[in-house]
């Protein structure tokens, strides 16, 4: 007697999904839904004025994991925010006036790319952009459904040194 319900992308897009939930982690001065060429949904954050090097710790210290990045040399203030599988974004980035992409599953050729357009490139690795909108679901179903007991699980099978 167990169902589930799988709607992957509609949580990454919709109101308090993964993007959103990633989002939070910028601590943003501002977000805005800007939609792809391909019709996906993307966040674009203002955040206070860092560096890639900056950036990369604060991410690694609140996603965890390992970061890898493309450092642009120049001050990052708007981030496009993709969770999960990402970099073939890369030419959005200049699109909606951004400094920097994260994401996740990044080809070596997207950092390339990166480079060559002098934009700022971050894979955060696909478990750790997608699992931050854990917790804030399970407290919204748990508020929803009170009588429910919900119980999660942050182990990811990939291992990092």
């Amino acid at each position: 007697n167990l169902s589930v319900i799988s709607m992957h992308t509609n949580l990454d897009v919709g109101v308090g999904g993964v993007n959103d939930s990633l989002c939070e982690y910028l601590s943003p001065l501002s977000v805005e839904t800007v939609i792809a060429s391909d019709g996906y949904a993307l966040k674009k954050c203002t955040i206070s004025p860092t560096t890639a090097d900056s950036l990369a710790e604060s991410l690694k210290s609140t996603l965890g994991g390992c970061i890898k990045y493309a450092d642009c040399k120049k001050e990052i203030k708007t981030v496009l925010v993709c969770s999960g599988s990402g970099g073939g974004f890369i030419n959005e980035i200049a699109h909606f006036g951004c400094d920097a992409l994260l994401t996740a599953d990044v080809k070596h050729n997207h950092f390339l790319e990166a480079q060559r357009l002098g934009v700022c490139l971050f894979d955060a690795g696909h478990f750790n952009t997608e699992d931050i909108v854990v917790e804030p679901l399970k407290a919204m179903l748990q508020k929803e459904f009170q009588k429910i007991e919900f119980i999660t699980n942050h182990e990811s099978v990939i291992k990092n040194r």
